[in-house]
Protein backbone atom coordinates (compact mmCIF):
# COMPACT_ATOMS: atom_id res chain seq x y z
CA UNK A 1 0.00 0.00 0.00
CA UNK A 2 2.76 2.39 0.71
CA UNK A 3 4.49 1.75 -2.37
CA UNK A 4 1.72 2.77 -4.22
CA UNK A 5 0.68 5.48 -2.42
CA UNK A 6 4.33 6.67 -3.19
CA UNK A 7 4.19 5.67 -6.89
CA UNK A 8 0.77 7.71 -7.06
CA UNK A 9 2.55 10.82 -5.53
CA UNK A 10 5.41 10.56 -8.07
CA UNK A 11 3.26 10.07 -10.99
CA UNK A 12 1.18 13.11 -9.61
CA UNK A 13 4.19 15.02 -9.45
CA UNK A 14 5.68 14.28 -13.30
CA UNK A 15 2.23 15.28 -14.15
CA UNK A 16 2.72 18.77 -12.58
CA UNK A 17 5.64 19.18 -13.71
CA UNK A 18 4.28 18.32 -17.33
CA UNK A 19 1.37 20.62 -16.97
CA UNK A 20 3.78 24.06 -15.65
CA UNK A 21 5.53 23.25 -18.46
CA UNK A 22 2.77 23.77 -21.14
CA UNK A 23 2.50 27.34 -20.95
CA UNK A 24 5.94 27.80 -21.44
CA UNK A 25 5.82 26.28 -24.95
CA UNK A 26 2.49 27.36 -25.76
CA UNK A 27 3.92 31.10 -25.17
CA UNK A 28 6.39 30.11 -27.78
CA UNK A 29 3.40 29.09 -30.47
CA UNK A 30 2.25 32.45 -29.17
CA UNK A 31 5.06 34.46 -30.90
CA UNK A 32 4.18 33.14 -34.31
CA UNK A 33 1.25 35.49 -34.26
CA UNK A 34 -1.41 34.41 -31.96
CA UNK A 35 -2.04 36.12 -28.60
CA UNK A 36 1.63 37.18 -26.70
CA UNK A 37 0.35 39.70 -24.31
CA UNK A 38 2.78 38.06 -21.67
CA UNK A 39 6.18 39.26 -24.42
CA UNK A 40 4.86 42.41 -25.34
CA UNK A 41 3.21 43.46 -21.98
CA UNK A 42 -0.06 43.89 -20.47
CA UNK A 43 -2.43 47.43 -20.75
CA UNK A 44 -3.16 48.31 -17.19
CA UNK A 45 -7.30 48.03 -17.73
CA UNK A 46 -8.85 51.14 -17.99
CA UNK A 47 -5.88 53.50 -18.28
CA UNK A 48 -5.91 55.65 -21.29
CA UNK A 49 -3.10 57.76 -22.20
CA UNK A 50 -3.12 62.13 -23.04
CA UNK A 51 -1.56 61.17 -26.15
CA UNK A 52 -2.61 63.93 -28.50
CA UNK A 53 -4.03 62.71 -32.01
CA UNK A 54 -5.84 66.05 -33.65
CA UNK A 55 -1.67 67.28 -34.87
CA UNK A 56 -0.72 64.21 -36.47
CA UNK A 57 -0.04 64.07 -40.20
CA UNK A 58 -0.16 61.29 -42.73
CA UNK A 59 3.40 59.06 -42.18
CA UNK A 60 3.93 60.31 -38.50
CA UNK A 61 4.86 57.61 -36.40
CA UNK A 62 2.99 56.42 -32.51
CA UNK A 63 4.55 54.37 -30.45
CA UNK A 64 2.95 52.65 -27.76
CA UNK A 65 4.45 50.38 -24.21
CA UNK A 66 2.85 48.45 -21.44
CA UNK A 67 4.26 46.95 -18.49
CA UNK A 68 6.07 44.05 -19.43
CA UNK A 69 7.17 44.72 -22.29
CA UNK A 70 10.08 42.00 -22.53
CA UNK A 71 11.96 43.39 -25.96
CA UNK A 72 12.38 46.87 -25.23
CA UNK A 73 11.45 51.04 -24.62
CA UNK A 74 8.39 50.00 -26.88
CA UNK A 75 5.93 47.63 -27.54
CA UNK A 76 4.27 48.62 -30.86
CA UNK A 77 4.75 51.35 -33.19
CA UNK A 78 1.95 52.54 -35.81
CA UNK A 79 1.79 55.30 -39.24
CA UNK A 80 -0.93 57.78 -39.17
CA UNK A 81 -2.37 57.67 -43.11
CA UNK A 82 -5.76 58.69 -44.33
CA UNK A 83 -8.23 56.25 -45.25
CA UNK A 84 -11.49 58.46 -47.15
CA UNK A 85 -10.50 61.69 -45.76
CA UNK A 86 -10.28 60.02 -41.85
CA UNK A 87 -6.75 60.44 -40.31
CA UNK A 88 -6.23 56.31 -38.72
CA UNK A 89 -3.42 54.26 -37.35
CA UNK A 90 -2.02 51.63 -40.48
CA UNK A 91 -0.05 49.20 -38.31
CA UNK A 92 0.62 45.08 -38.49
CA UNK A 93 -0.39 43.02 -35.39
CA UNK A 94 -1.60 39.60 -34.13
CA UNK A 95 -5.58 38.68 -34.74
CA UNK A 96 -7.84 39.79 -37.30
CA UNK A 97 -8.48 37.64 -40.19
CA UNK A 98 -5.97 35.43 -41.88
CA UNK A 99 -3.46 37.23 -44.59
CA UNK A 100 -4.69 40.13 -42.49
CA UNK A 101 -1.54 41.22 -40.68
CA UNK A 102 -1.87 44.74 -42.01
CA UNK A 103 -5.11 46.87 -41.69
CA UNK A 104 -6.36 50.41 -40.15
CA UNK A 105 -7.47 51.23 -36.87
CA UNK A 106 -9.27 54.17 -34.63
CA UNK A 107 -6.46 56.53 -33.92
CA UNK A 108 -8.26 56.26 -30.48
CA UNK A 109 -6.81 52.83 -30.11
CA UNK A 110 -3.06 54.52 -29.70
CA UNK A 111 -4.42 55.87 -26.46
CA UNK A 112 -6.92 53.45 -24.97
CA UNK A 113 -4.63 50.45 -25.64
CA UNK A 114 -1.19 51.49 -23.72
CA UNK A 115 0.04 52.93 -20.80
CA UNK A 116 2.43 55.01 -22.62
CA UNK A 117 2.46 56.76 -26.07
CA UNK A 118 4.69 58.72 -28.07
CA UNK A 119 4.52 60.56 -31.84
CA UNK A 120 7.29 61.41 -33.56
CA UNK A 121 7.68 62.94 -37.34
CA UNK A 122 10.14 62.05 -39.63
CA UNK A 123 10.84 65.74 -40.78
CA UNK A 124 14.92 65.88 -41.03
CA UNK A 125 16.07 65.72 -44.65
CA UNK A 126 12.44 64.10 -45.41
CA UNK A 127 9.41 66.24 -46.99
CA UNK A 128 5.68 66.42 -46.53
CA UNK A 129 5.62 64.76 -49.73
CA UNK A 130 7.87 61.78 -48.86
CA UNK A 131 6.24 60.99 -45.90
CA UNK A 132 2.88 61.07 -47.50
CA UNK A 133 4.63 58.44 -49.93
CA UNK A 134 5.37 56.43 -47.28
CA UNK A 135 1.91 56.50 -45.70
CA UNK A 136 0.34 55.49 -49.14
CA UNK A 137 2.90 52.84 -49.45
CA UNK A 138 1.98 51.32 -46.26
CA UNK A 139 -1.66 51.46 -47.52
CA UNK A 140 -0.57 49.76 -50.40
CA UNK A 141 0.78 46.74 -49.02
CA UNK A 142 -2.24 46.20 -46.66
CA UNK A 143 -4.57 46.60 -50.13
CA UNK A 144 -1.70 44.47 -52.26
CA UNK A 145 0.55 42.51 -50.71
CA UNK A 146 -0.87 41.81 -47.13
CA UNK A 147 -0.65 38.54 -45.17
CA UNK A 148 0.21 36.91 -42.04
CA UNK A 149 1.75 38.41 -38.95
CA UNK A 150 4.91 37.12 -37.71
CA UNK A 151 7.09 38.73 -35.57
CA UNK A 152 10.44 37.15 -36.51
CA UNK A 153 9.24 37.13 -40.26
CA UNK A 154 12.27 37.85 -42.92
CA UNK A 155 12.58 42.35 -43.43
CA UNK A 156 12.72 41.83 -47.32
CA UNK A 157 9.76 39.62 -47.87
CA UNK A 158 6.30 40.73 -48.61
CA UNK A 159 4.21 38.25 -47.63
CA UNK A 160 4.49 38.61 -43.63
CA UNK A 161 4.35 40.96 -41.56
CA UNK A 162 5.18 42.78 -38.16
CA UNK A 163 4.95 46.49 -36.74
CA UNK A 164 8.11 47.41 -37.46
CA UNK A 165 9.01 45.94 -40.33
CA UNK A 166 5.64 47.90 -41.89
CA UNK A 167 6.75 51.16 -41.25
CA UNK A 168 10.49 50.66 -42.13
CA UNK A 169 9.53 48.72 -45.75
CA UNK A 170 6.94 52.01 -45.94
CA UNK A 171 9.74 54.46 -46.00
CA UNK A 172 12.49 52.42 -47.37
CA UNK A 173 10.36 51.09 -50.54
CA UNK A 174 8.34 54.63 -51.21
CA UNK A 175 11.26 56.58 -50.49
CA UNK A 176 14.65 54.77 -50.24
CA UNK A 177 14.79 56.36 -46.55
CA UNK A 178 16.51 53.99 -44.40
CA UNK A 179 14.40 54.56 -40.79
CA UNK A 180 16.42 51.58 -39.30
CA UNK A 181 18.66 53.07 -37.20
CA UNK A 182 19.45 50.71 -33.79
CA UNK A 183 21.41 47.74 -34.41
CA UNK A 184 19.55 44.66 -33.62
CA UNK A 185 20.65 41.13 -34.08
CA UNK A 186 17.80 39.06 -35.06
CA UNK A 187 14.92 40.99 -35.71
CA UNK A 188 13.66 45.03 -36.79
CA UNK A 189 11.27 45.82 -33.78
CA UNK A 190 9.75 49.19 -32.50
CA UNK A 191 13.04 50.55 -30.90
CA UNK A 192 14.87 49.95 -33.59
CA UNK A 193 12.91 52.80 -35.59
CA UNK A 194 12.21 55.06 -32.54
CA UNK A 195 14.24 58.54 -32.57
CA UNK A 196 15.94 57.70 -35.89
CA UNK A 197 18.22 60.69 -36.81
CA UNK A 198 15.28 61.66 -39.27
CA UNK A 199 12.96 61.84 -36.51
CA UNK A 200 11.90 64.68 -34.18
CA UNK A 201 10.15 63.48 -30.71
CA UNK A 202 6.40 65.54 -30.91
CA UNK A 203 4.95 64.31 -27.94
CA UNK A 204 5.73 61.41 -24.84
CA UNK A 205 3.21 60.89 -22.50
CA UNK A 206 5.55 59.71 -19.79
CA UNK A 207 8.96 59.09 -18.47
CA UNK A 208 7.48 55.85 -17.36
CA UNK A 209 9.39 53.61 -19.44
CA UNK A 210 11.97 55.63 -20.58
CA UNK A 211 15.55 54.59 -20.38
CA UNK A 212 18.17 56.12 -18.01
CA UNK A 213 20.53 56.28 -20.88
CA UNK A 214 20.21 57.21 -24.48
CA UNK A 215 20.76 54.78 -26.85
CA UNK A 216 24.19 54.33 -28.27
CA UNK A 217 25.68 52.92 -31.70
CA UNK A 218 28.21 50.22 -31.68
CA UNK A 219 31.93 52.23 -33.01
CA UNK A 220 31.26 49.77 -36.29
CA UNK A 221 27.70 51.50 -36.64
CA UNK A 222 26.83 52.56 -40.00
CA UNK A 223 23.06 53.61 -41.23
CA UNK A 224 23.30 50.83 -44.07
CA UNK A 225 25.09 48.06 -42.42
CA UNK A 226 21.82 46.30 -42.02
CA UNK A 227 21.61 44.93 -45.98
CA UNK A 228 18.51 43.28 -46.85
CA UNK A 229 17.33 41.95 -49.98
CA UNK A 230 13.72 43.34 -51.23
CA UNK A 231 11.16 40.79 -52.55
CA UNK A 232 9.67 43.37 -54.94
Amino acid sequence: MVYVKRLSALLLMICFIFVAGLPVEASKNELEGHDFSWFTGTHTPGKVNSLRTDNLLDGDLIYGWNPGCKYGEWSHVMMVVTVDGDKMIIHAATGGRPNNGIRTINLEFAKENYDVAASERLNVNVSSAQRLAAANKALWFMNNSNGVYDWDCDVGTNDEWQCAKLVYRAYYDAVGINIWHRHSYFAIYPGSVFASPYATLIERTSTENNPEASWEPPEDYNENSMPITITK
